[in-house]
């Protein structure tokens, strides 16, 4: 019994540890494996904001083409607008194709697209099922320069929500998802 307890402690001290070394090489591929991870979710926060402009620019020119062929604003009965029959007159005359939740289309950014109509015309409207914020002050602002001036309450694209916008200019300070965006086609 005694001769195993001294193997046993022999081979505790023949064993030895991790050098500064090895350990900073560790410390260096667990640090570029997290840059890549930042990165990359840079890059997919980025291809979301670009298809959901992408996504507004398509209905936009779906608008047009229904007011084209059918003499018509989409979702206008008799001087009536209906959001519902909006999207409902888009999608079955195969003007778009779109994902609904509550006959609203949905957007990669979360939330949706809803439409109103105003005497300027139809107004798109990103937001959550809630009404609330879908974006940072940093993403509208984005989509605002892709589509229009980057000014939320100047042009065609208004940006509105609490924190997203402060003394005229978004609220870059803010990074929670504050905003929705209107936008004028």
């Amino acid at each position: 019994m005694i001769k195993k307890i001294n193997e046993f402690i022999k081979s505790i001290k023949s064993s030895r540890g991790f050098s500064l070394i090895e350990i900073s090489i560790a410390i260096l591929i667990i640090g570029i494996i997290l840059s890549f991870g930042v990165k990359g979710y840079k890059m997919i926060e980025s291809a979301n904001l670009t298809s959901l402009v992408n996504q507004i620019n398509q209905y936009k020119i779906a608008v047009q083409l229904f007011e084209e062929s059918e003499g018509r604003t989409p979702g206008m009965e008799n001087g009536n607008f209906s959001e519902e029959n909006f999207w409902n007159d888009l999608i079955k005359n195969d003007f778009i194709t779109a994902e609904l939740s509550n006959n609203r289309p949905l957007t990669k950014v979360g939330g949706v697209i809803s439409a109103h109509y105003d005497d300027s015309g139809i107004i798109f409207k990103v937001h959550n099922l809630n009404e609330g914020g879908i974006l940072t002050p940093k993403q509208a602002e984005l989509i605002d320069k892709k589509i229009d001036t980057g000014m939320p309450l100047i042009g065609r694209v208004k940006a509105y929500g609490d924190n997203c916008v402060k003394d005229g200019k978004y609220n870059k300070s803010c990074d929670d998802k504050c905003c929705f965006i209107e936008i004028k086609i």
